[in-house]
């Protein structure tokens, strides 16, 4: 089982806790990416907002990167460590954003994922000059357009929202198959994973709905006769957030002890997982607040540079063997 984690400095989600990345600098991430790799943790996650309402900094906070252009930061300070970039699919154009991502992995040696959204936030929508209420529809159809465009030497496609005939489209992924990852919490959005994704990203279901939710998957691969080894993403610990607020209602129970976290870490991979988080043990997780049974917390970048020593040294290498 693989551990993707967050990247301190991307993000000041959740907005409902005090961060010492507020002020991080350059060289810093720089520093902890780095330190990420060559302590051998698999994935760094980089999440993505265009524009943020003021009513939501409370629950998700100001500062969001650009993901494309993190994305290149990140490959390009690292070698070997990948790169899983969250693109709210709609609000890109749909052959430059394929061009972005092709490019993307071209250069970096095939260490990009991609993880393709189709967002929630309404008035982000209409800010940008998208419409909402077809954006489910929009994310499928530009998928579809995105892989004809990464993989045929010759590509046309013709769709109701994208449409393109015989283009030059290079350079190509580096990998053979770029692979595309789909979130979702609902049996529709694991339709979509079914018939188009390479992995399903679980955000939000409760563990005790993975079971239904994953034999609806296979059940769905089964029907349209797809056999791609789809991964599962499922997050080492198990709290509670208000589906429409985000705030956390019931914080994940965590003790930083290596028994602790590896019986986590069985429990996810007997359910199927094949991809799991170390964010909450990190400090960077969603449960990150300043109520006192939030998880607990690092304090500066030496905080987090120690305890990503002692998760690596304590806990990786048995979740690696799972």
């Amino acid at each position: 089982m693989e551990v993707i984690v967050n990247l301190p400095g991307l993000s000041l989600h959740p907005g409902t806790g005090t961060h010492w990345w507020t002020s991080i600098g350059f060289a810093e991430q720089v520093e902890a990416a780095r330190t990420l790799e060559r302590l051998g943790y698999d994935t760094i996650q980089v999440p993505e907002h265009i524009v943020m309402h003021p009513s939501l900094i409370p629950r998700s906070g100001p500062f969001w990167v650009h993901s494309l252009s993190a994305a290149g930061f990140i490959l390009g300070a690292t070698s070997t460590i990948k790169v899983a970039c969250m693109v709210v699919v709609p609000y890109h154009h749909p052959i430059e954003l394929a061009k972005a991502l092709a490019t993307l992995d071209h250069l970096s040696g095939g260490r990009l994922v991609v993880v393709a959204l189709t967002g929630w936030s309404e008035w982000e929508f209409e800010t940008l000059g998208v419409p909402f209420a077809s954006r489910d529809a929009m994310t499928a159809e530009v998928v579809d357009a995105m892989v004809t465009l990464w993989t045929s030497e010759s590509p046309s496609f013709h769709g109701e929202l994208v449409s393109f005939d015989e283009i030059v489209f290079e350079p190509k992924p580096f990998q053979e198959r770029l692979p595309v990852w789909l979130g979702g919490k609902t049996k529709r959005a694991l339709s979509q994973v079914a018939e188009r994704g390479d992995g399903w990203l679980a955000y939000d279901t409760p563990r005790s709905r993975v079971p239904e939710m994953l034999a609806h998957l296979r059940a769905e691969q089964q029907r349209l006769h797809r056999t791609v080894a789809i991964g599962i993403s499922l997050p080492l610990y198990d709290g509670r957030r208000d589906p429409v607020t985000h705030v956390v209602v019931e914080p994940p129970k965590v003790v930083l002890e290596a028994s602790a976290v590896l019986e986590q870490a069985r429990e996810v991979a007997g359910l199927g997982a094949t991809v799991t988080d170390a964010n909450v043990p990190l400090g960077t997780s969603v449960y990150q607040t300043d109520g006192p049974d939030a998880p607990p917390a690092t304090r500066s970048l030496s905080d987090y540079l120690e305890r990503l020593h002692w998760f690596a040294e304590s806990a990786l290498p048995g979740i690696h063997a799972l």
